[in-house]
């Protein structure tokens, strides 16, 4: 005598896939809601005026105080 249980696998696939689904719905409206805080966070933010000669210079005088010392030259502070 042959005793199957169909139903209960039946019952187990539909609660696995109704969770799965619910999770996956979630991950989506969050992964929306995300994007929409970036997006009007980027919005808000008002680009910064970059003086790129006085900090190419600035990056260059510190290049050369550190070259200067690790090679134990004297420096000349100015």
């Amino acid at each position: 005598m042959k005793y199957r249980k169909k139903a209960f696998y039946t019952l187990e696939a539909t609660w696995m896939f109704g969770l799965a689904l619910v999770i996956f719905i979630g991950v989506i409206l969050l992964t929306i809601h995300l994007y929409g805080e970036t997006y009007e966070d980027i919005a808000d933010r008002q680009p910064e005026e970059i003086h790129a000669v006085p900090e190419f210079r600035k990056i260059q005088m510190y290049r050369n105080l550190i070259e200067q010392k690790s090679n134990g030259d004297n420096v000349k502070e100015e």
